[in-house]
């Protein structure tokens, strides 16, 4: 910076002199709020936080419903693959349905010992009960029989609607 004397001998010097000044003061002052202003303060920081958990809350809200509803799905789609491997069995066996699921996996029918959507072995009833020759259930989330959230192989997606 520049030294500017106090005075000058002339009157339209000391204005721009004064100009200067006052120029010089408030780039300082502004670069003073500058420097104020660089960083958040704790409760900006706080409402972001709560912002940004707010969304996940109701992110994560959707994203387990729609776990659930895929859970469903696979359980369904399993279920179907072991009918066509129960129709397999009876083509190839005397036998109306086998004693257990894993003597499909014995005979190599299926590939692996059948699990429902939520890790839980599948029921088998040979003979059926509701005019099918082999009923499939499967226990659903709550893992109990009998319940409103079983999955019974004979269902389509508008019975359990109305089931509920």
């Amino acid at each position: 910076m520049t030294y500017l004397p106090a005075t000058a001998p002339h009157p339209t010097l000391n204005k721009v002199l004064l100009v200067l000044r006052e120029r010089a003061a408030r780039r300082a002052r502004e670069r003073a709020c500058v420097r104020r202003q660089r960083g958040f303060n704790l409760i900006e920081i706080m409402v972001v936080l709560t912002i940004i958990s707010m969304l996940m809350g109701a992110v994560g809200f959707g994203a387990f419903a729609m776990l659930e509803k895929a859970r469903k799905k696979e359980t369904r789609n399993i279920m179907h693959a072991i009918e066509n491997a129960l129709v397999q069995w009876q083509t190839e066996s005397t036998d109306a349905c086998p004693p257990a699921l894993n003597d499909l996996v014995t005979r190599k029918i299926l590939n692996k010992d059948p699990k429902d959507g939520w890790g839980r072995p599948f029921q088998i009833k040979c003979p059926g009960e509701h005019g099918n020759e082999i009923d499939l259930v499967s226990q659903g989330k709550d893992g109990k029989e009998n319940t409103a959230g079983d999955i019974e192989s004979g269902e389509d997606e508008e019975a359990v609607k109305k089931k509920r």
